[in-house]
């Protein structure tokens, strides 16, 4: 029996400690990865749409939603 509260409460405190917070809040979440490309660490998340209405949304809600998460310097936005 206590195994059993042994292994629930690690596994609590793992998924508690290594939960990360995802910027795109649209869309369901697919999966998160950090890429270094010529000195330069880039943070990517991929998410899924049910449909394509939802990912045309979704593709016209993206640059608001990265706005007001800091300030943006330049955004050339070019969807077509």
């Amino acid at each position: 029996m206590l195994w059993i509260i042994f292994i629930a409460l690690s596994l609590i405190f793992y998924v508690v400690l290594h939960y990360r917070p995802h910027i795109i809040q649209i869309g369901h979440f697919n999966h998160a990865k950090f890429v270094n490309v010529e000195n330069k660490t880039f943070y990517i998340e991929e998410v899924e749409f049910r449909d394509s209405q939802a990912a045309i949304h979704g593709y016209f809600n993206i640059t608001p939603a990265l706005q007001n998460r800091a300030e943006v310097l330049e955004t050339p936005i070019r969807f077509f």
